[in-house]
């Protein structure tokens, strides 16, 4: 089961931001109006070099540093996609130019781990599995201006768990690290917008 997703909004700050933002017409700037999309980020976990390198024929095998880079890198273009895709069905306005009214959207992908991630054949330690991928998520929407903290999310998700153990396989579980990145991008936006255009509390 996932874990909620914790929320922080500045709210005096993002109150300001929305009251300083020009309005616009809907067909112009989307229902949660434009945003930077800025790179995502994402690192492994410490043991996925040790486990995914493993396989029954070559045994115990620490995966190449340029084998890493390339899943690290082909992750953060999922990741980096299923931002932009979530962006797109929130109403969201993606640009390039920072302005008034304009924010920044960053996410992060941290401890990512998923089965059967290098080579051709399957992990040792976790071929077996029941899940297929799993990191800590986070990301941060921020004024492009002036770089004011705007609302942030964060938590900890996997794949949804099979009712048995299923042998991966890499493209398998390529596959699930698409899908951990899109159910988790939807999320995450629609929290950010919330989180930003939250009223105020009223002062006690």
């Amino acid at each position: 089961m996932k874990n909620p997703i914790s929320r922080m909004a500045a709210a005096g700050l993002a109150a300001a931001w929305l009251a300083a933002a020009p309005a616009a017409p809907a067909a112009d700037a989307g229902s949660c109006g434009k945003v930077i999309l800025k790179p995502s980020e994402v690192t492994l976990h410490e043991d996925w070099r040790r486990e995914a390198g493993a396989s029954p024929s070559r045994g115990p095998r620490r995966v190449p540093p340029e084998d890493a880079r390339r899943a690290v890198d082909a992750a953060r273009a999922d990741l980096d996609r299923a931002l932009a895709d979530a962006v797109r069905r929130a109403g969201c306005v993606a640009v390039r130019e920072r302005g008034e009214g304009v924010a920044e959207i960053t996410a992060r992908a941290t401890s990512l781990y998923w089965n059967a991630g290098a080579g051709s054949e399957p992990a040792i330690a976790r071929s077996w599995s029941d899940r297929g991928a799993e990191a800590a998520l986070a990301a941060e929407m921020r004024d492009s201006r002036r770089g004011t903290l705007l609302a942030s999310v964060q938590e900890r998700r996997e794949t949804p768990r099979s009712p048995e153990p299923r042998f991966e396989t890499p493209g398998a579980a390529a596959a699930a690290v698409s899908r951990l990145f899109e159910s988790w991008a939807g999320d995450a936006v629609r929290e950010l917008v919330a989180a930003r255009d939250a009223p105020c509390a009223p002062p006690r």
